[in-house]
């Protein structure tokens, strides 16, 4: 026993000194709460605004732990309302189900989509099977009702919009080389769990966008499909400023 305790001493003196002696960088992400009080740590996140995350560094000396709900700084409702949003929104057009929209309300929060447009039967809030997946952000996401999608992105790509529908289609652009145009704003537009976007809208849109898949259905749920589509437009476009 008193072995183990010798052993356990040594290590905590061999952390502390290379601790203090500069060994671990500042913004290393991962530090046991004993270490973290004498230093003004603190998760470089996108926190409240729109810079790019810092790549962070973990000592291999150090293990993994998950960050408590302080340390996630996250904005308040009235905070992200006023906070700046990507130039991007999202529309969904005649999409049936309500959990999926309120996903869709989820991705976006996180995203920091301008704005959510529900085409066509699309559910609104508010509603239960939406507020059950979207966790609050039905409440924080702004969002309008859009009765005719296919009218509302011709009059959006006539005051400069670009229009891009996410389907598989002739000529599609595969989501790794899409490029999105800096300063220009973008509205990505989804479509029907069944019968994808409508025909009408694909042939007005500046282009479609599709994600390459590798299996045998080639299908994604439309709320992974958004999920996956806004960070790779949010990615692109914090890459674009360095």
């Amino acid at each position: 026993m008193s072995n183990l305790v010798s052993v356990a001493i040594h290590l905590f003196r061999e952390t502390l000194e290379s601790f203090l002696a500069g060994r671990f960088p500042e913004n290393a992400r991962v530090l046991p709460q004993s270490a973290r009080k004498f230093t003004n740590f603190r998760p470089k996140w996108y926190g409240r605004s729109l810079k790019k995350t810092r790549l962070m560094t973990v000592h291999p000396d150090f293990c993994m732990r998950k960050l408590s709900m302080d340390e996630l700084d996250r904005l308040s409702v009235e905070e992200f309302k006023a906070a700046e949003k990507f130039p991007y929104s999202v529309l969904l057009d005649d999409v049936r189900s309500l959990n999926n929209v309120g996903s869709v309300f989820r991705t976006s929060d996180a995203f920091r989509v301008s704005t959510v447009y529900l085409g066509g039967i699309t559910g609104t809030p508010p509603h239960r099977d939406i507020t059950k997946t979207a966790l609050g952000a039905d409440e924080s996401v702004h969002w309008e009702h859009v009765p005719d999608a296919v009218g509302f992105c011709k009059d959006l790509k006539a005051k400069g919009v670009r229009i891009v529908a996410v389907e598989q289609a002739e000529a599609s652009v595969g989501l790794p080389d899409f490029q999105p145009e800096p300063g220009g704003e973008y509205v990505f537009v989804f479509g029907n769990e069944v019968f994808g976007v409508n025909d009408k809208i694909i042939e007005i849109a500046d282009l479609c966008l599709e994600i390459p898949q590798y299996g045998t259905k080639h299908s994604l749920n439309i709320a992974v499909t958004v999920g996956i589509v806004c960070w790779d437009f949010v990615h692109k476009r914090l890459a674009a400023k360095e």
